[in-house]
């Protein structure tokens, strides 16, 4: 009995210092962070991973699915610029020619030749589909 008694008198000593314990460790557990997401329970943060692990597989699935269109893509660019050199250098002469003859018409002689020789074609277009339609 008198064992019985000198532990039951400990009793109330050790549990204020259980108690001084536990309050340090919830003290210790308070948020640290600004970010909500890590201060979750258990259960929540399981969800919360789950659901980001399926954002990922999403993400990947789309990924691989631009992958497998990207060399058709990569093609199809290549096959219009192919298509757009020739385009480009008729466009660069069109454009140099009109230069010319705004210079030569301006300086006032081959602007006036090309003139000339544009209304020779035009009459002789003119003639030509008016003997055809007789």
């Amino acid at each position: 009995m008198e064992l019985q008694t000198a532990q039951l008198a400990a009793l109330p000593e050790e549990i204020e210092n259980l108690e001084a314990t536990v309050a340090t460790l919830r003290a210790s557990q308070q948020p640290k962070s600004s970010n909500p997401s890590l201060n979750l329970p258990l259960q929540p943060t399981l969800s919360l991973l789950s659901k980001k692990k399926q954002e990922l597989a999403d993400l990947d699935r789309q990924i691989a699915n631009l992958r497998r269109v990207l060399p058709e893509k990569k093609r199809a660019a290549a096959d219009l610029e192919k298509d757009l050199g020739p385009l480009e250098a008729r466009k660069n002469g069109a454009v140099q020619s009109a230069n010319e003859a705004k210079k030569g018409k301006e300086n006032g002689g081959m602007g006036d030749e090309l003139e000339e020789r544009g209304r020779w074609l035009k009459g002789v277009d003119s003639g030509l589909k008016a003997m055809l339609e007789i």
